[in-house]
Parts: C-alpha cells; sequence; structure tokens
C-alpha cells in the first residue's frame, strides 16, 4: 500500500493547482473531483486514497468533458473547448516528438487535430474517459508515419511526371525534385526550356484554385526551392507550405485525364522522340 494518502479537500487542492497548471477552465473544479473521487472510491466508507492514483486521473477526467464540448457545435463551452484541445495537442506533440524540430512537431499536431476533428464530429468514442488515450495514440501514429516515410527514402524525389502518370510518391517532399531541366547547351534549348517553364506555370494558373498553391509548386517544381526556403520567400511558416503543397499535388493527381495529358505534353516539349 502507498504510505501517501489524501483527504477529499487536498483533493480538491490538487485538481485546482493541476487545471491552473494545463489552463483548463471549463469544467467546476469541486465537480470534477467528486467526479475522479466517486470514480477511484468503490466504498462509501473509504475516505483517502493514494495521492498519485488520484493526480493521475484528472486528465482523463477532464478531457473527457472536453470531447463532450467538442461534439456539440452548438454547446456555449464548444470554442473554448477547441482552444484548449489545441493547446493541449500541442504539447502533447513536442513531448512526443522532441526529437524533431518545433515545424515538425507543429505539422504533426496539426494533422492529428483533423483526425481528432472527425472522431468528435462522428461522436466515435463510446467511453469518453478515453479520449486522453486516443489523443496520444493519434499524434503517436502520426509521427510513426512521418519517421517511416523518412526511413523508406529511396533517393528519389517526386516528379510532376509522377503525380500525373498516377504513381505513388516515392518519398517526403522535403527533398528537392528535379523537373527534368537538362543543362542548355544551346540558345534554342534555353529558349525551349523557358517556353516550358512558362506553360507549365500557365497549366497551374488554369488548375489549381488558390494563389498560394500556385505560388508553391512554381517555387517547388520549376526554381527547386525547398519548403523551408519557400517559407522564407513568402513569409510563411513550413507548415503551412508543406499543408498547401499536400493539397496542391492532390488536385493535380485528381485531374481528369485529358488534363494530365495536356500537363505531359508540355513536359515533354523539346525531348527527341
Amino acid at each position: 500500500m502507498p504510505t501517501i494518502h489524501i483527504d477529499f479537500e487536498e483533493a480538491v487542492y490538487i485538481v485546482a493547482q493541476y487545471l491552473e497548471s494545463q489552463n483548463w477552465f471549463l469544467v467546476n473544479i469541486y465537480s470534477l473531483t467528486q467526479e475522479i473521487w466517486d470514480d477511484i472510491i468503490e466504498s462509501p466508507t473509504v475516505t483517502t486514497l493514494p495521492r498519485q492514483t488520484f493526480t493521475t486521473q484528472i486528465p482523463y477526467a477532464y478531457l473527457a468533458h472536453i470531447y463532450h464540448f467538442c461534439s456539440q457545435p452548438n454547446h456555449n463551452q464548444h470554442q473554448q473547448a477547441w482552444q484548449e484541445l489545441t493547446h493541449w495537442a500541442h504539447k502533447v506533440a513536442k513531448k512526443i516528438c522532441a526529437s524533431e524540430s518545433p515545424d515538425i512537431q507543429e505539422e504533426i499536431a496539426q494533422l492529428a487535430l483533423i483526425k481528432l476533428t472527425r472522431s468528435c464530429q462522428k461522436q466515435s468514442l463510446n467511453y469518453p474517459r478515453t479520449f486522453y488515450a486516443y489523443i496520444n495514440r493519434t499524434i503517436r501514429n502520426q509521427f510513426i508515419d512521418f519517421r517511416d516515410k523518412q526511413d523508406r527514402k529511396t533517393g528519389q524525389d517526386v516528379s510532376i511526371v509522377d503525380i500525373v502518370s498516377n504513381t505513388e510518391e516515392k518519398s517526403d517532399w522535403e527533398t528537392i525534385p528535379e523537373i527534368n531541366h537538362q543543362q542548355a547547351s544551346s540558345t534554342e534549348q534555353i529558349i525551349m526550356e523557358d517556353e516550358k517553364d512558362k506553360q507549365i506555370i500557365q497549366f497551374f494558373a488554369n488548375t489549381l484554385p488558390t494563389e498560394l498553391q500556385r505560388q508553391i509548386l512554381t517555387e517547388y517544381f520549376i526554381n527547386n526551392l525547398s519548403p523551408q526556403q519557400i517559407a522564407q520567400k513568402l513569409n510563411k511558416k513550413p507548415v503551412e507550405i508543406r499543408l498547401a503543397k499536400a493539397r496542391a499535388v492532390k488536385r493535380l493527381r485528381q485531374l481528369p485525364q485529358e488534363k494530365k495529358h495536356e500537363l505531359l505534353d508540355i513536359l515533354n516539349m523539346g525531348r527527341e522522340s
């Protein structure tokens, strides 16, 4: 048996301190304490319990309420609940992805929040107390996916041809692809490559819905800039560049076959048959 025990009044104090440390303010301290107390104490005659056992239950109990608020768009605490969940997700991502840069940590947190949003919208958790573990598992899975992508790199970079030819992306798009710009050995070839670039940029203008997506693909595929370089040039966060690029690539992959052939024709300009 543990030697450290608490009574109900000390439990209230522990809950108050914990909620304040997390900037959690949506649930009444006394009601949350009573909820946890009743959950742990099976017999009404028991008045003490191990301090650590009680403390570890606080995030489980509180995040169950967050799940409830986030699952109900019309609830008056809905917006604040999402703010608290977002803050918590970033905190968990920072801990789980401690070996990665802040930008990667932020990206993984945002991707996890997309899945958490779907879960809340579908109200897919039968037992809200599992939301705490679900958050951690979702973020950890996103991190594992990220590391797997890094491990599977083959040295081959994604190209526009890969995209429109319905082939799977061969590696993480962090690496810089080559758009098959050969060393220009003549004035004619230089003019041809310049014309090809102009037509590709025009193709992006006609098929991509946002100026940001068009700018990113132009800088990435035409000017061979890395995501970090694009972010600096456009005064954006790298995570914004990655997400916008992913949406743009998805858009190109979903183009009708005739549009894909149009782009392939542009890419094949100047090549010997």
